[in-house]
């Protein structure tokens, strides 16, 4: 599975062609939508429609079918649909074929354009930010930075206490450890 990113949001950007044809639709992880092959209908409706936009280009129904004919492959590829996220995005051009399944939620849309229609995917390109993980423990101290699909930890071997004795001292007890026996 390939992933987007902003090299290829940007290569896509970069794609014109008379009859661009760009596909959204919202798509199920697992359950009953899954086996009932919901995903698979929906992008059947976009293909129809998709189909119906491009005879208003006035291309014959030959040339319709060779545009086409790479998303129409993956109505029948049960191994795809058992794998998606919450979002299918479908980029069809001439002798052009990507698509992105994605954990975002879409409407239903289909475009037929000089240009793909990205607007939908930018706001995955914002995830694109770093964070920062701390991990306490009682005997260990780690510090992580992450981004959307990764994650290391960082050496910081000076910067923080290794253990909790080195941040509060060693006199510090624990009140939930103290027990006092009365008579």
């Amino acid at each position: 599975m390939i992933e987007l990113n902003k090299q290829r949001f940007e290569e896509l950007a970069e794609i014109h062609d008379p009859h661009c044809v760009s596909i959204f639709i919202p798509t199920h992880r697992a359950g009953q939508e899954v086996n009932q092959g919901h995903d698979q209908k929906m992008l059947k409706n976009q293909l129809k429609e998709a189909k119906n936009r491009l005879h208003e280009y006035e291309l014959n129904e030959k040339e319709i079918d060779d545009y086409l004919d790479p998303a129409h492959k993956l109505l029948n590829d049960a191994k795809f649909w058992k794998y998606q996220s919450d979002g299918l995005a479908v980029f069809i051009g001439k002798d052009f074929f990507k698509y992105y399944t994605l954990p975002v939620t879409f409407e239903a849309y289909t475009y037929v354009s000089d240009h793909f229609y990205l607007k939908p995917l930018v706001p995955i390109l914002d995830q694109d930010s770093k964070y920062y993980l701390l991990a306490l423990s009682l005997h260990d101290v780690k510090l992580f930075e992450g981004l959307p699909d990764e994650i290391a930890e960082l050496e910081v071997d000076d910067l923080l206490p290794e253990r909790l004795e080195d941040a509060v001292g060693y006199d510090y007890k624990q009140k939930h450890l103290e027990f006092r026996e009365g008579h």
